[in-house]
């Protein structure tokens, strides 16, 4: 995960090197569920952006959840400029997770890419809502058990392995977000 963080930092620093326009925004959605957002958008072309958003949920909803997520994505303006208007994208998105739901645990990683649409409104010059939608395919990798069960069979030199594995599809990515312009 380290790694993967340090390749997009590393993009998203030489990208804004020549960047028209960088954007900082915040997913009201998934800060109203207790997993705040921080995410950075920079232009890339005349209609082109490629932005990178990070979640961290720790009791998200009240629940125990923990979450780790980040979310880089590619987006197509079909506007005369970008940032504006409807748009398309291509995103991944990869994570972390312990969760506690229904009397089971999971614990474990995700990757996964889709497509995203939607709409991008100015209030102000430099002040936008986002309005997004994305699905796509996830691919898990997690440890899963009844809540307080010990699953000592499955410990390989201190680490416990994964017993389920799969994808789904789902929603990889809705809300809405607000922007500020930097530059």
């Amino acid at each position: 995960m380290k790694k993967i963080l340090s390749i997009v930092c590393a993009v998203v620093i030489s990208l804004s090197a020549k960047a028209q326009m960088v954007a900082i925004n915040t997913d009201l959605a998934m800060d109203a569920m207790m997993a705040p957002s921080l995410g950075m958008e920079i232009v890339t072309g005349n209609k082109t952006s490629f932005g990178v958003n990070f979640i961290y949920g720790w009791k998200a909803l009240g629940k125990n959840i923990e979450a780790t997520l980040i979310q880089p994505e590619f987006r197509y303006y079909l506007s005369h400029r970008p940032v504006h208007g409807i748009f398309m994208g291509l995103g991944a998105i990869g994570g972390r997770y312990d969760i506690e739901w229904k009397n089971k645990t999971y614990k474990g990683d995700a990757v996964g890419a889709g497509l995203t649409f939607g709409y991008v409104y100015n209030i102000t010059r430099r002040l936008s809502l986002d309005f997004h939608a994305g699905y796509g395919a996830v691919y898990y990798n997690q440890k899963e058990n009844f809540v307080g069960s010990r699953d000592e069979d499955s410990k390989e030199n201190g680490f416990t392995q994964a017993n389920a594995r799969g994808y789904y599809l789902l929603p990889t990515r809705i809300g809405i977000s607000i922007s500020y312009v930097l530059k």
